[in-house]
C-alpha cells in the first residue's frame, strides 16, 4: 500500500478568550444574564449547574483583576501594544494570579486563603463528580457568589486608582 503525503498549510490565529469578542455593553448584560440563570438554578436546587456558572463568575473576576495589574505592570500609561495576551492571562497560574493582586495591595490574606480553599474545593468536586454531588450545597456556591462579589470590589477599585 502507497501513501500519499499531504502538506498542510497551518494559519495562526491569535488565540483570544471568548469574553473579548464582547464590547463592554454585551459584557454587562452577559454578567446580568449570568447571575439571574444562577438564581434560576439556585431556586430549582440544580447546586450542580449553579456551582459550575458561580465558578465561572469568579474564574472570570479573577482574571479580569489579574489583566489589569498584569498590564499596569507592562505599561504605566496601559499602551495598547501592551496589553497581556491570552496565553498570559490563561496560561497563568493561580498563584500567580493572586500573588500579584496581592503585591498591589489589592487582596486581603484573608480573601488570598479563601479563594486557594475554594479552587481546591472545586478541583476534587469536577475531578470527581460522580462520587460527591452532595458537595454542590447551598454553602459552596454562596461562599463563591461572595468571593465574586469581592472580586468585583477589586476590579472596580482597579477602575478608579488605576483608569481601566
Amino acid at each position: 500500500m502507497s501513501y500519499t503525503k499531504i502538506s498542510y498549510t497551518i494559519k495562526s490565529r491569535k488565540k483570544t478568550a471568548p469574553r473579548d469578542k464582547f464590547n463592554s455593553k454585551e459584557l454587562s448584560l452577559g454578567f446580568k444574564k449570568t447571575w439571574e440563570l444562577i438564581e434560576d438554578y439556585w431556586k430549582k436546587k440544580d447546586f450542580l449547574a449553579c456551582y459550575v456558572l458561580t465558578f465561572s463568575v469568579l474564574e472570570d473576576r479573577l482574571n479580569s483583576c489579574y489583566k489589569v495589574s498584569l498590564w499596569k505592570r507592562k505599561s504605566k500609561k496601559f499602551d495598547i501594544e501592551d496589553v497581556p495576551t491570552y496565553e498570559d492571562i490563561y496560561l497563568a497560574n493561580t498563584s500567580d494570579k493572586i500573588n500579584l493582586l496581592k503585591e498591589d495591595l489589592l487582596m486581603t490574606e484573608t480573601m488570598e486563603k479563601q479563594l486557594y480553599k475554594v479552587i481546591g474545593e472545586r478541583n476534587t468536586r469536577f475531578h470527581s463528580t460522580m462520587w460527591v454531588m452532595d458537595a454542590f450545597t447551598k454553602d459552596s456556591i454562596s461562599d463563591l457568589v461572595t468571593l465574586s462579589r469581592d472580586l468585583d470590589k477589586i476590579r472596580r477599585k482597579q477602575k478608579k486608582t488605576m483608569g481601566k
